[in-house]
């Protein structure tokens, strides 16, 4: 099993996007940005990610609502971006069991902070669309690396492996 860690950065942001309109060339550094129209905005529509809100013209910054599994989440849209997790502050413990991994962690902020979507919620977002991914990293010295992934996609975990392997996964992980 693979892990990645990530020791000198000081922010973390992960976006998806399901039509990759935008252009690299049109993403800053938003951690610093005073200017940004941060906004928490209010639907009648269940949009089911922050690229129907720009579909629909609303192109700002900020939580906003989407509905996945049946449920209506609170999501940081930057832009048609979906973030789906954000570490900044050490706020929120994400040393946490797989199935707590499974349900949100901490919660969506504007700007963002310290928030996980969840795998269930990521399965459902990436299910039936090729997402396209956009990591962000911060350094201590505010150095920004950004990378671009045009496909991402979150299979199903229970499809994938036996019960019996699943089961002994997860008492491996609990033991930490």
């Amino acid at each position: 099993m693979a892990f990645i860690i990530i020791r000198l950065a000081l922010y973390v942001a992960l976006f998806i996007n399901n039509y990759g309109t935008a252009l690299e060339s049109d993403f800053t550094d938003f951690t610093s940005d005073s200017s940004a129209p941060y906004t928490t905005a209010a639907s009648t529509m269940p949009y089911r990610s922050c690229e129907d809100y720009c579909a629909n013209g609303d192109t700002s910054t900020g939580v906003k609502q989407i509905f996945i599994n049946g449920n209506l989440v609170n999501v940081f849209c930057y832009g048609c971006w979906t973030a789906i997790q954000s570490r900044s502050f050490g706020g929120v413990d994400f040393n946490v069991t797989f199935e707590q991994y499974r349900k949100v962690i901490g919660r969506a902020t504007s700007p963002p902070s310290d928030f996980y979507l969840g795998n269930d919620n990521l399965y459902a977002l990436t299910a039936d669309y090729v997402m396209k991914l956009w990591v962000q990293l911060t350094d201590c010295d505010g150095g920004i690396t950004n990378s671009f992934y045009d496909t991402f996609r979150v299979r199903n975990f229970m499809n994938t492996l036996s019960s019996t392997f699943y089961e002994h996964l997860l008492k491996l992980y609990e033991e930490k």
